[in-house]
């Protein structure tokens, strides 16, 4: 199998500009996975109040090994260790044990949930073995095949055959819903699912079932299937990539939490002109017209970009409820239509800028590759400066963790709400 590489140039010029925050690993895998062990362990929703303590302590001493390393005797071991920020992420990625599954050839999944059933078809590489991972995932929102949705196994003979695609990369392809008109909505009219949740629910089936990159999940619309996977990237923006649209045009999705997620059109219409003429306006600088674009082309361009995951700029566009967080930011659920969120992270000043009118709180979620959590952090926010001693926590860590705030390429280790000035 082809060896998942990140393209090191890429990495290199978003660290330069300022949209990428390096974090070098410090840990050997034996490392990694002793506190992976400790996460799965925490993250099982069999563990009591009982057990979440001693896993507690047993985290705190795993901690307390590692940082003594670093610090020695005298040093706080536990904030030096919490510092790894790479590190964590990586135990992280070890929580789950995967079961291998056959590759070479498509495998079905089925979702119940509450508003009904979801269904999807995952291509799975021939080689594939959870060990090998982690894997990169396509996640496809379909269009139509003679006015129908057209079905996941349908697409998955017709499209994206690229032998170096199939060979690397986990393709998921979601069954739409029957309503249309819901694909852009989490519900349908009538309460059912809508294509938003039904992408939402196979996002996290297949982080739970297979060795997923998390820094390398790309969303593809084909047709119709482009308005809604834009749709779902605006709501989401943290936990994708990037975004192909691949014959079809933009719909009506706003351009603003596109900042740190790069979007490729190919075969688009005047809605994609539009789009791009508002990202580029507002210096974004990541969303391309390839009208000729081959799927070979596409995918070099996916390999390209990986996820921002801790970018220095998050631009958050509220929606009534969502969304209501992006990236390391999160604000209270309200009626946040026409509202926008901006913050700034400076590492080298160590300081955040917040400005949210009409918002009144701020939770802020952070690691040492946003700021130096050892260091007092200035704050301005709305135009007010104050500062503030952000410690790392060992609860906070292990908190955001089992809510699924953190994931292997964005592990925070802090949460402080802060409130706005009006």
């Amino acid at each position: 199998m082809r060896k998942h590489r990140t393209c090191l140039f890429a990495l290199t010029l978003l660290a330069l500009c300022g949209g990428l925050f390096a974090a070098p690993q410090e840990l050997a895998e034996r490392d990694h996975k002793a506190l992976g062990k400790i996460f799965a362990e925490y993250l099982d929703p069999k563990s009591d109040s009982g057990d979440l303590e001693d896993l507690r302590e047993d985290f705190a001493k795993s901690l307390q090994k590692i940082g003594k390393k670093l610090v020695g005797k005298d040093g706080d071991a536990i904030q030096a260790a919490l510092a790894l920020t790479a590190d964590l992420g990586q135990g992280a990625r070890f929580a789950i044990k995967y079961k291998n599954a056959r590759g070479g050839k498509p495998i079905s999944g089925e979702i119940d949930s509450a508003l009904g059933e979801i269904t999807y078809t995952v291509w799975v590489p021939k080689s594939y073995r959870a060990s090998s991972g982690p894997y990169p995932v396509v996640i496809v929102m379909p269009g139509l095949y003679e006015g129908k949705p057209m079905s996941s196994s349908h697409f998955l003979v017709e499209h994206w055959n690229d032998a170096d695609v199939r060979d690397s990369t986990l393709i998921a392809v979601i069954d739409m819903p029957e309503d249309i008109a819901s694909w852009n909505a989490t519900k349908s009219a009538e309460g059912g699912v809508g294509g938003v949740m039904a992408a939402m629910l196979t996002f996290r089936d297949l982080r739970d079932t297979y060795a997923m990159d998390s820094d390398r999940v790309y969303l593809l619309g084909m047709e119709t299937g482009v308005p809604a996977a834009l749709s779902l990237a605006s709501m989401f923006p943290h936990l994708f990539a990037g975004v192909i649209a691949q014959m079809g045009d933009a719909g009506d999705v706003q351009f603003d939490n596109f900042r740190n997620l790069p979007v490729l059109f190919q075969g688009a219409g005047s809605q994609a002109e539009a789009f791009k003429a508002a990202s580029d306006g507002a210096e974004y600088g990541n969303c391309e017209l390839r009208p000729a674009a081959t799927t070979a082309e596409l995918w070099a361009w996916a390999e390209a970009h990986p996820r921002i995951a801790n970018p220095s700029r998050v631009t958050l566009a509220l929606g009534s409820p969502i969304p209501n967080k992006a990236y390391w930011i999160e604000v209270p659920t309200i009626d946040g239509v026409g509202l926008t969120v901006q913050a700034e992270a400076d590492r080298e000043a160590n300081k955040i800028t917040v400005t949210a009118a009409g918002v009144p709180s701020v939770t802020l979620f952070l690691n040492d590759q946003i700021v130096d959590l050892g260091r007092p952090l200035t704050l301005v926010l709305n135009g007010v400066e104050q500062v503030a001693q952000v410690p790392r926590s060992l609860d906070d860590t292990l908190s955001l963790l089992k809510r699924g705030t953190s994931d292997p390429g964005k592990f925070y280790v802090a949460a402080r709400t802060f409130d706005l000035p009006q």
